[in-house]
């Protein structure tokens, strides 16, 4: 509990029949019983939610006024968005201070630089600190940093590229925070100023971190067009915004709460209370790395024989093996531990793929190749749309008055499938063949 950060009462390893755990402390979101509950798979909570709760029955009783219970939840929402952490991971040089600097000019967030809080510490730049202590003194430094600046709240927060390195770092990132892995096409990198890319192996540096910043990352950002771009979008949040806010000519859905935390937790740092929201947010997971396979041995990327044998071994060597392997082990594990989640083995073969697809798929250069394709569409549309309000949806046009031409025409297009991003493009800007008679 903020300010002692990292400290706990009791090992949860003592309780082996534990199924659930409350934490009060509200500050940070993760304490460290919280924390070790995450990571042995038991049900956790933090204290925001009844904070919240008796803040809204106090004001009932001092005004005597009703307040739904429904505000719990949104007021909750609201103060975790404002208390949450950005942290921003990557290789060296792919932006994460620049970046950093948008997201806290954006969203109103200090911004905390931890090469730059390392050299203020020191009084000297991080080359000198390279070079009287070596790495092994600067990394000790850094953890120090990392501690301080992950103990804030509401803050974005730029870390060197080489933070992933140590495993402590870790929970005081994560404590606080949705992490976010910046990536950044390799020969985009600059090398200038960073004693360890100044003589190493980019592509070598690269293999090598790419699994711990994907452990490390609830999301991951691009950052090879504009950081502006790369600062903004988060699909879950744009989902909860869908039905609170663009559904029902603006008046939104009437969803319960736990069906909108399920929405907002299906991916990123949210996990939902409820055991459904849960298995939403795994099936997600499950569902998009296999179809992604698929999508890749389609493209050419890959073919069944390029998965390690480690992971098809255990999960399966085909789409609908995998699939069967990851959902009956799941029922079946949750029905004999009555704990949410596949056994240990099982979890551990589906993280090794989804790092096997981060190295193999998502960041392949050929893929990559069409991304400034797609930018150009978006950009395009989103341009024409700017320009020409009145062509939007006529259940968009309402919403301009309150949410601003921004906000509107980038709900709009975040809401078209790909495909049918491709056909308003064609339709807007390519010629149609004349019909000559």
């Amino acid at each position: 509990m903020y300010p002692k950060n990292g400290a706990q009462a009791v090992d949860l390893t003592g309780f082996p029949n534990c199924r659930a755990v409350l934490d009060i402390v509200y500050n940070p979101a993760r304490t460290a019983l919280l924390l070790q509950a995450e990571e042995l798979g038991i049900k956790h909570a933090g204290g925001l939610h009844m904070l919240v709760a008796q803040a809204k029955r106090s004001s009932e009783l001092f005004t005597g006024a009703r307040i739904d219970d429904n505000e719990i939840g949104r007021i909750e929402r609201a103060l975790m968005h404002r208390m949450m952490n950005i942290v921003l991971v990557g290789m060296p040089g792919c932006g994460k201070t620049t970046v950093a600097g948008i997201i806290g000019r954006m969203t109103c967030r200090p911004v905390q630089d931890v090469d730059t809080m390392i050299e203020q510490r020191a009084g000297i730049t991080i080359p000198e600190i390279f070079a009287q202590s070596g790495e092994e003194g600067f990394r000790k430094v850094e953890t120090q940093i990392i501690t301080e600046a992950g103990a804030q709240s509401g803050t974005a927060i730029a870390t060197g590229g080489g933070s992933v390195t140590r495993q402590e770092n870790y929970a005081p990132l994560h404590q606080n925070a949705v992490i976010v892995w910046l990536q950044r096409d390799i020969d985009k990198l600059p090398r200038d100023g960073r004693p360890l890319s100044a003589r190493a192996d980019l592509n070598e540096m690269y293999r090598r971190r790419a699994p711990m910043y994907s452990a490390f990352a609830d999301m991951t950002a691009d950052n090879n067009g504009t950081p502006e771009a790369a600062a903004l979008y988060r699909h879950n949040e744009q989902s909860v915004r869908v039905v609170e806010r663009i559904e029902n000519g603006g008046a939104g859905l009437n969803l319960t709460y736990e069906v909108r935390m399920g929405i907002l937790g299906h991916t990123g740092s949210f996990i939902p209370e409820t055991l459904e929201g849960q298995i939403v947010r795994t099936s997600d997971r499950i569902a998009y790395i296999n179809h992604d396979i698929d999508d890749a041995m389609r493209a050419g990327l890959l073919t069944e024989a390029d998965i390690p044998r480690d992971i098809t071994d255990i999960l399966g060597h085909a789409h609908s093996e995998r699939i069967n392997t990851l959902v009956m082990n799941m029922i079946e594990n949750t029905e004999q531990t009555g704990v949410l989640g596949m056994q240990p083995e099982v979890s551990a073969a589906m993280d090794r793929l989804r790092t096997f697809m981060f190295a193999r798929v998502y960041t392949n250069s050929k893929a990559k190749g069409e991304e400034s394709k797609a930018k150009d569409i978006i950009r395009r549309l989103y341009d024409y749309y700017s320009k020409n309000p009145l062509k939007l949806p006529a259940d968009f046009i309402p919403q301009l008055d309150f949410d601003g031409m921004d906000r509107i025409v980038c709900d709009y297009i975040a809401g078209m499938t790909d495909r049918y991003a491709v056909y308003k493009y064609s339709e807007l800007f390519i010629p149609t063949t004349w019909q000559m008679r």
